[in-house]
This record gives C-alpha cells, sequence and structure tokens, in this order.
C-alpha cells in the first residue's frame, strides 16, 4: 500500500492526478444539507481526494450550489443528469468515472466528521483492506444522536484485518454503503454494482464486498452521521409499497450466499449463512414495525403503510421458509419471539408484541453517544 501518502497535510486545493480517496454522492433534491457535506468532505486536512457529485436532474437549489462550489474547488467534478436516475445508478456512474485507489459512497444529505480523513488513510496505509468500516453515528428528526455498533465489533476483533468468516457478526452493522471505504480494484474486479431501483440498492452491494473481502478492517471512530428518516428522502418517501423490494434485495443476496457455498467458497461458512438469514429477517421486521400500531387503534403509518402491513408480514414469513437454514435455531430474548412468531405466521400475537416493544421503548430515557 506504499501508494498511499499521509505524510506530508500541506497540500494545495488541487485536483490530484492520483487521488487516495474518490468520494462518490448521488444528488436528488438536497439543497438543504448539500453545503454541509460539501464543506465536511472539503476542509478535512488531508487533500488528496477528488469528490464526483452526480446530479438526477434536482428540481430545488442543489445544482446551483454544486454550480458555485465547482468555481472554487477544483477537486469537484460534477455531472449532470436529464433525468432522475435514482442512487444506485448514479453511484455506479460515479465509481466508473473515479481515479482514486479507493471509494468512499457518501449521501448528500449526510455529513462527513471533521477531521476523520487522515485517520482513514492512516488506516488504508497500515491494513491494505479490501474494505474498510468505518464508525458512524445516526441523527433521528429532532437531533437525538446514537452511535452505531462499529465499537462493539472492534471489541472482539484482534487482528488488524479478518474475513466474515472469521467474524460472521460483522454482518450485523448497517449493510449501507456510506459506512464503507472500498479499494477500487477490488470493487472493479467484483463487476459490483448498485441496484437500479430504490430503496435498498445498496444492500446486495454492501454484502457482495463483505462475503468476498478477504481483508476487512475496522477503524473505530467516528467518521459519519447518518441523517435518518429526513423528509423527502428515498427511504420515507416515494410510491407506497416501495419498501417491498427488501424482499427481492434480499432474494438476490441468499440466492447468491446459496451459491457461493455450493461452490465450497471459504468465506460462506454455515455460521456466515446463518448470520446472513438472521440479518435479513432482522432488516424486513424492522421496516414492517416502523411507526405501527397503538392502543386500541390501528396506529400510524411507518415505512409500511397500514394497510400493506399482513401482506407484508405474509411475505416475510414465506421468505424465512424459503432461506432458513437446516436445522436452524433462533435467536434468544425477545428476537427470537419475534422471528419465531414470523416463522409461524401469526400476524395478530406479532402485532401484539410491537405495541409492547413500543411501549417499552417509549418509557426509555433517549439513548446518547457513549
Amino acid at each position: 500500500m506504499d501508494a498511499v501518502n499521509i505524510g506530508n497535510e500541506s497540500h494545495s486545493h488541487r485536483n490530484p492526478s492520483f487521488p487516495v480517496l474518490s468520494f462518490i454522492l448521488p444528488v436528488y433534491n438536497g439543497s438543504e444539507y448539500l453545503t454541509q457535506c460539501l464543506d465536511g468532505i472539503a476542509q478535512q486536512t488531508f487533500h488528496e481526494i477528488e469528490i464526483i457529485a452526480i446530479d438526477g436532474a434536482s428540481t430545488d437549489d442543489s445544482a446551483a450550489i454544486l454550480e458555485e462550489r465547482e468555481r472554487t474547488e477544483p477537486r469537484l467534478i460534477v455531472i449532470r443528469q436529464q433525468a432522475r436516475i435514482g442512487p444506485g445508478n448514479a453511484r455506479n456512474m460515479g465509481a466508473g468515472l473515479a481515479r482514486g485507489e479507493y471509494l468512499w459512497f457518501v449521501d448528500a444529505d449526510d455529513i462527513v466528521m471533521a477531521e476523520c480523513l487522515t485517520s482513514i488513510v492512516h488506516s488504508l496505509k497500515v491494513a491494505g483492506p479490501d474494505v474498510l468500516l468505518v464508525g458512524y453515528e445516526v441523527m433521528y428528526p429532532g437531533g437525538r444522536v446514537k452511535a452505531g455498533p462499529v465499537s462493539s465489533l472492534n471489541d472482539r476483533v484482534s487482528a488488524t484485518c479478518f474475513t466474515v468468516a472469521e467474524h460472521p457478526e460483522a454482518l450485523d452493522i448497517s449493510l449501507a454503503s456510506w459506512n464503507k471505504i472500498v479499494r477500487k480494484t477490488f470493487f472493479d474486479s467484483l463487476g459490483a454494482a448498485f441496484s437500479a431501483e430504490w430503496p435498498h440498492e445498496d444492500v446486495e452491494v454492501s454484502c457482495r464486498l463483505m462475503l468476498n473481502s478477504s481483508k476487512l478492517s475496522i477503524l473505530d471512530q467516528t467518521c459519519y452521521r447518518y441523517r435518518k428518516d429526513r423528509p423527502g428522502s428515498s427511504m420515507a418517501s416515494g410510491e407506497r409499497q416501495r419498501h417491498f423490494k427488501v424482499f427481492k434485495v434480499w432474494r438476490a443476496v441468499l440466492e447468491q450466499a446459496r451459491a457461493m457455498a455450493e461452490a465450497h467458497h471459504p468465506q460462506l461458512t454455515d455460521e456466515v449463512y446463518h448470520a446472513l438469514f438472521e440479518r435479513a429477517i432482522w432488516h424486513c421486521s424492522t421496516l414492517l414495525d416502523t411507526g405501527g400500531w397503538a392502543i386500541g387503534v390501528a396506529g400510524s403509518d411507518g415505512y409500511i403503510a397500514r394497510r400493506d402491513r399482513r401482506e407484508f408480514f405474509e411475505r416475510l414469513n414465506k421468505h424465512f421458509g424459503e432461506f432458513v437454514p437446516q436445522g436452524y435455531a433462533g435467536p434468544s430474548g425477545s428476537r427470537g419471539i419475534k422471528f419465531d412468531l414470523i416463522e409461524h405466521g401469526n400476524y395478530r400475537l406479532y402485532s401484539v408484541l410491537d405495541v409492547i416493544n413500543k411501549i417499552k421503548n417509549a418509557a426509555r430515557p433517549p439513548a446518547t453517544l457513549r
């Protein structure tokens, strides 16, 4: 990894011929947050980067913000589209144009934390990973902030680099693209591509990167702030049954995992498939549990509209039965109870359990950073 140079922090703000890191930034109607996102990237003391922003025909001030920033930031490359192409296509386009040794897929409504790049590039130089998992925090509407789970994984990993076969619990961290910094040659060698459909367009790519990497590494430092459920985001807006796409995504992931196992891929152990299956069921059930039932009433819509919840649950039950590992024994505690109800298709009792869990969560004090 001698190509990575972190020794000199006095670089000018030039457009480097061979940047260490390429930021890939899909943009669509994010003007309220875009300036803060760009500042978080551009104001780092490590400068050997490029920023590739793909504007998918924004109808707000995003295009104007990018045009103004182009005048003062030579490391910024703006690709303008005539129609909305979606975040997956935008990331694919940016990755194809990138010249950096590593890729970081950042969302335009999120924040790259101040002074994180020096630590990141140092980790890249020391470990030389295919994928570097960086610490992150989640900001909820209203401003509450919660730390991500990277620290708990880091506590269990002693080696500089590892694989999912050695630590299947690595699949429990977010399968979004923004908490992973990926070696471009590794990304290209897999023929990796984000889905043209959204949301959940990054889950399959993230799984593919994790399952095929022989060198995963962790940086236990908060480098990224994910803005969850902001109004107008692809997760919080769109056609009513948009989140039903999650079943198609996980079908592709689990079918690929089965094929890898049959081919005796070294990373696809029984333990890894077990972890991947539980991650799929947990992801889908978490989507179902948003919004939700209130005592005595139907409850408010979350990601899954009230009228669609039974159908979503039935799809989840079918998904469970189709992909459950042989001899499967579910997790313990409340998650195990939830999985058991999904497996047996008990929608009514699942709904009651969800109400109870929401009451318990409402009584707890707001989570804070450790």
